[in-house]
């Protein structure tokens, strides 16, 4: 991860070190075994984004964008691009354990390192792609499809007609921070549970033996 998080009561995740996950050649080999290159009759079909805490909702995501063509092509933005996008201290994964993620998943045919988060031209003749997907969220959930200063980060794919957005919101409603709040909440319940058993503990020592047990 980028570093170890945890979530305070406000939501806000916090990082305590940096990632020292390191990434070998052999690694990466070893992830895309299965890849291969699109054949000349393939519909490509491409999306983006962060992937981060790759999680069900990714998974299934990604399923309806393959669906939708013959040859998959995921892009991961850099993390200089989500943290700018998304802000507070994501992505929580560094780029190399998302792309290992993405990887893993049936659904993927092949990935994009460091995509750009404007999809251009260069791209979609570069990488053959015919179909550019994009997961649509309900509103207020977290995002990095921001267009700041007037910017389409789709304008391109919009007007070359082959831009197609799902309805991915009840998919991609999970998201990186939601998994920090599962987990935090979770802790929480555990160290309730714990301090519940020690206390219950001494009680039991102290009516028996008279002394509570530290």
């Amino acid at each position: 991860a980028t570093g170890a998080t945890g979530a305070n009561s406000s939501g806000q995740v916090g990082r305590t070190r940096k990632s020292n996950f390191l990434t070998t050649s052999h690694m990466l080999r070893l992830f895309s075994a299965h890849v291969v290159p699109p054949k000349p009759t393939d519909e490509v079909v491409y999306i983006d984004g962060s992937w981060d805490l790759f999680h069900a909702g990714h998974v299934r995501a990604l399923e309806k964008a393959r669906e939708l063509g013959d040859y998959l092509i995921v892009g991961l933005h850099s993390d200089e691009v989500v943290n700018e996008q998304e802000g507070q201290n994501f992505p929580i994964m560094n780029l190399h354990e998302r792309v290992l993620s993405v990887l893993g998943c049936k659904y993927t045919d092949d990935v994009l390192l460091d995509a750009p988060l404007v999809v251009t031209r260069e791209l979609i003749a570069s990488m053959g792609v015919k179909k550019v997907i994009h997961g649509r969220r309900h509103a207020g959930t977290r995002s990095n499809d921001s267009k700041e200063a007037g910017i389409d980060r789709y304008r391109i794919p919009k007007e070359m007609g082959i831009f197609h957005e799902l309805d991915m919101s009840e998919e991609l409603n999970l998201n990186a921070l939601e998994v920090m709040r599962r987990i935090q909440r979770h802790q929480e319940r555990f160290q309730s549970k714990i301090q519940r058993k020690k206390k219950a503990e001494a009680e039991y020592y102290d009516k028996r033996y008279g002394f509570s047990e530290t």
